[in-house]
């Protein structure tokens, strides 16, 4: 494989916007630019490739800095920067500034993000803004992780959408690296249900205790038949996810109450974190569903043991203030005696009614 070393100066890839690598760095003052984004594995001796980058003490800095810390490998995970990355760009252009997006080389990782931006901004597919990033930039080459990435960016409609059918396989995925690599995942950066999840959200909860284990937000849809491989949003016109009217069981994402999945066990049983009840099983190295999808790694919850409730949302804030109805007023259809008092066959008792 052929290296091409990164240029020297930076490409105008759009009015205003420009890519490039470290050496790109040195022609920011002469180029006016006034926003730099940097994607390096360690942004911390960013200063030390280029002397324009450092500010003497008690004087401001004249231009934005947006450092997100990346590794050029098909397993990072570039996709969550992408809002962040695309709104410093944006931010910086509209009030007629000049931003600079830059990595090691100008290749691959800041390729990536102008990429994404102009998919957004000029309604471009993937494919389409690559050829017209080449077009500028002929040595931009995202890798091929990077690539599945901007293909999902793409299918979200060319936002971070949650909620979108590929997106929890692609982050179920990126955890089922991180254990396989690490024999452990972070705990705390696992995500944790909700109470006050959105209207409608349906909430999945221990049979037993009542505790919250689960909602509709955490749930991986089931997409791939046996054996299948790639991400299952390539394949939405084959086949709907399975869901709790076909499915026995609900796979979600790893979640942090799920202590034992953190370690070193391949498989095991998971248990409510509030009564101890066994809800499923887990296993890294995936399992079948009863309707013959393989998902891996999976986390599945037996919704024989659960109790699945659709999210009311908050009451009304009128509705939370406790306060009574006191007299005749309260009772429907009462009549009220004649002027000078009421007698003593027409005295209604004093009623209250109190409202939550």
């Amino acid at each position: 494989m052929q290296f091409t070393l990164p240029l020297a100066a930076p490409t105008e890839v759009r009015p205003g916007l420009f890519l490039g690598g470290l050496p790109s760095l040195n022609s920011a003052k002469s180029l006016a630019v006034t926003h730099i984004l940097s994607l390096l594995v360690d942004t911390s001796t960013l200063h030390q490739h280029c002397d324009e980058l450092l500010i003497p003490a008690g004087e401001a800095a004249p231009y934005k800095q947006l450092l997100i810390e990346a590794e050029d490998a098909e397993d990072t995970n570039l996709l969550k920067h992408f809002p962040s990355c695309l709104r410093f760009i944006s931010e910086g252009l509209a009030g007629g500034g000049r931003v600079l997006v830059h990595c090691v080389a100008g290749v691959s990782r800041s390729a990536t993000i102008v990429t994404a931006y102009l998919m957004q901004t000029e309604h471009l597919t993937s494919d389409q803004a690559i050829s017209a990033l080449q077009a500028k930039h002929p040595i931009a080459c995202p890798n091929d992780g990077f690539l599945e990435q901007l293909r999902l960016f793409e299918a979200m409609g060319c936002q971070l959408d949650t909620q979108h059918p590929g997106y929890k396989p692609y982050v179920l995925g990126e955890v089922g690296r991180q254990w396989q690599e690490n024999g452990f995942v972070d705990q705390e950066s696992l995500p944790l249900p909700h109470e006050t999840g959105d209207q409608g959200e349906q909430m999945y909860r221990c049979r037993k205790c009542r505790r919250l284990v689960a909602t509709s937000s955490n749930r991986v849809p089931v997409e791939q038949r046996a054996g299948s491989g790639g991400f299952p949003w390539r394949k939405r016109g084959k086949g709907g996810p399975g869901d709790a009217d076909t499915e026995s069981s609900l796979f979600v994402e790893p979640l942090r109450w799920m202590e034992n999945v953190v370690g070193g066990e391949v498989q095991g049983k998971l248990h409510c974190p509030g009564c101890g009840a066994r809800l499923g099983s887990f296993n890294w190295a995936g399992t079948q569903s009863n309707m013959g999808a393989w998902v891996t790694p999976a986390f599945q919850l037996h919704l024989s043991r659960l109790d699945a409730l659709p999210h009311a949302g908050p009451p009304p804030a009128l509705l939370n203030i406790r306060r009574p109805l006191v007299g005749p007023a309260a009772v429907t259809g009462a009549t009220f005696p004649a002027a000078g008092g009421p007698s003593a066959d027409t005295r209604l008792p004093m009623l209250y009614v109190w409202l939550y």
